[in-house]
């Protein structure tokens, strides 16, 4: 996408690659810390500027700056939702947090097949390298739509089981 969009020599895509590198160090990092102060927000949170980003991406690709720049909050919004996604699955997995882990696990890792597959088809298609920011961006907008309902239910449970205050106060 870099050399055939944005204009970049094969020889930059190390460093561009580098860029996205050091995006998801500090998407990790920073996640970690979201995740501690905001355990509800912090995935739909994640995900929302994830897909911003992706969206972003498609406005980017065409300047060298602008794309650098992108590539790093990629990374970092990327990478960012590791630690929020996690800590929802353990939270909620308190039987069998093994399984629920590598369960994890195994759905990014199926995602990273299937990411490639659907841009491969995108591009046999003829719809061109910026289009795989919208797919990404769309399918990140599923995945935080999901996000936002699990939590809204968490927060029906949470009122559903909570105690009335009369009863408190007797």
């Amino acid at each position: 996408m870099v050399t055939r969009v944005t204009g970049f020599t094969a020889g930059s895509v190390i460093w561009i690659t580098m860029l996205f590198g050091l995006g998801t160090f500090a998407g990790n990092l920073l996640s970690g810390r979201f995740t501690d102060r905001y355990p509800h927000g912090a995935a739909p949170g994640s995900l929302a500027l994830l897909a911003v980003v992706l969206a972003a991406f498609t406005l980017t690709i065409h300047d060298k700056t602008a794309t650098c720049v992108t590539v790093f909050l990629f990374g970092a919004a990327a990478f960012g939702t590791l630690a929020p996604l996690q800590t929802r699955i353990m939270a909620k997995a308190q039987a069998a947090p093994t399984l629920a882990s590598a369960t994890n696990v195994a759905a990014f890792n199926l995602a990273n097949t299937l990411g490639p597959l659907l841009g491969g088809v995108l591009l046999d298609a003829g719809f061109g390298y910026a289009s795989l920011n919208l797919a990404g961006a769309s399918i990140t907008a599923i995945g935080l739509t999901v996000a936002l309902r699990s939590v809204a239910g968490d927060r029906r449970s949470a009122a559903r089981t909570a105690e009335p205050i009369s009863a408190v106060a007797a």
